[in-house]
């Protein structure tokens, strides 16, 4: 696996308090008592984007960007799970942010509400949330 920054592995954890939490691409997720998919989150790291100053001179922050995938059996399942995602990460300033770093934000859906993933069996329904935050780590 790729190298992932301290905050993509911070947002991980804190994500897997609430629902089983997957890198992407996940194509097994768990299943409930009744064989229908159980709700989970599946993330997807950016690059993320260092940030530079006016003059063009890098600084030592990034905005770092995670695209969550929240999945569940239907719709209402889906949204409980975009509750749950939300109330653990967004205002959350994360360790790895570092002095001066910024709270986890969302920055939008896409493509806006729920949809049934086509070809899965069980069904399987999912919605796309960005989040990002500022931080002030160095990467290698």
């Amino acid at each position: 696996m790729a190298h992932l920054t301290a905050f993509y592995l911070e947002a991980h954890d804190c994500l897997s308090t609430v629902l089983p939490t997957f890198w992407g691409p996940a194509e097994h997720l768990p299943r409930d008592e009744d064989g229908m998919v159980a709700p989970s989150a599946v993330l997807w790291p950016t690059p993320g984007t260092v940030r530079t100053r006016a003059d063009g001179t890098t600084t030592s922050g990034r905005v770092e960007g995670l695209r969550l995938v929240l999945v569940g059996p239907d719709v209402l399942s889906v949204l409980e799970a975009v509750d749950m995602a939300r109330a653990v990460l967004v205002g959350k300033r994360m360790r790895a942010s570092g002095r001066g770093g910024g709270p986890v934000t969302e920055s939008g859906f896409a493509p806006g509400e729920p949809q049934p993933e086509p070809g899965t069996d069980p069904v399987r329904v999912s919605v796309s949330v960005t989040l990002s935050a500022i931080t002030k780590e160095t990467t290698a």
